[in-house]
Parts: structure tokens; C-alpha cells; sequence
């Protein structure tokens, strides 16, 4: 794992994930300031998010865990949003939607963990050509 500084209020991550699954080997990695949550704006528009983070703790492999956050559109104009992520960790809600001004949207994330092992991952939000990430973290066991 590596990281580094980038101002006085933002820090860096960056994990590389490398695990075997059955004899396949999985290459992977994450990077994500995990400092806070912090809204993005556009010319007229303000998307916040309820977390920066989501941790589901240890799961017992083949089993699941679902958590949630929030966003909220605090902007004066309707945004088309889009949420997405990567095994093991899933959205279990409408992953594209509308969110107008002053409205909110709960976010259900699901985390199956496949293996006994330590999982990293990222949500992604999109809105136009901004994005905000959450980092997803996780430990499969037995």
C-alpha cells in the first residue's frame, strides 16, 4: 500500500489487492482519498454524500452484508446520477437515477465475500463528468 499527502486536508490511498481464487490469480486495486467526505460542485449544483467510508467488518464467506449511505442534491439543478462498484461488493439499488434540488437517495451497498481474505473497493458516483468515490471495505471468514 502506498499513499501521499496532497494538501492540508486531503489524503491519498492506493492499494494493489493481489489474491488467488481456486488456482486463478486476481490482480486488482483501489485508490481513493479517504480523508472525508467532500460534496463536489458544478456551476450550479452541489452533490454530498452521508459517508466517506462504508465498513461491513468480517462477513462469513458465502454470506452477505448490506449497509447504506446517502446523497443528497443541495444544487438548483436535477443531476443524472450513476452508482457503481466491483465484486465483491454490489449495488442493491437502482444504480442510474434523477436526484432534483433538495432531494436524497439512499444507496444500498451489499458485500459477499467469495474467500476467506481482506477486500478493498471503491463505489463510484457520477454525475456528468464529476465523480465521488466511497471506499468499501471488508474481511471474508469462516
Amino acid at each position: 500500500m502506498t499513499n501521499r499527502r496532497l494538501g492540508k486536508r486531503s489524503f491519498f490511498v492506493v492499494v494493489v489487492v493481489i489474491a488467488n481464487l481456486g488456482g486463478i490469480p486476481l490482480f486488482g486495486h483501489a485508490q481513493a482519498d479517504v480523508s472525508r467526505a467532500i460534496p463536489y460542485r458544478t456551476a450550479s449544483s452541489t452533490l454530498a454524500v452521508s459517508a466517506s467510508s462504508l465498513d461491513f467488518g468480517e462477513v462469513k464467506i458465502k454470506q452477505c452484508r448490506k449497509l447504506s449511505f446517502t446523497i443528497r442534491n443541495t444544487g438548483e439543478k436535477t443531476q443524472n446520477v450513476s452508482v457503481s462498484t466491483i465484486a465483491p461488493f454490489d449495488i442493491h439499488s437502482e444504480p442510474s437515477f434523477k436526484l432534483k434540488p433538495g432531494r436524497s437517495r439512499t444507496i444500498k451497498v451489499q458485500f459477499a465475500p467469495p474467500i476467506v481474505s481482506s477486500f478493498i473497493g471503491l463505489a463510484e458516483l457520477t454525475s456528468g463528468d464529476h465523480s465521488l468515490t466511497l471506499t468499501l471495505v471488508g474481511a471474508g471468514v469462516l
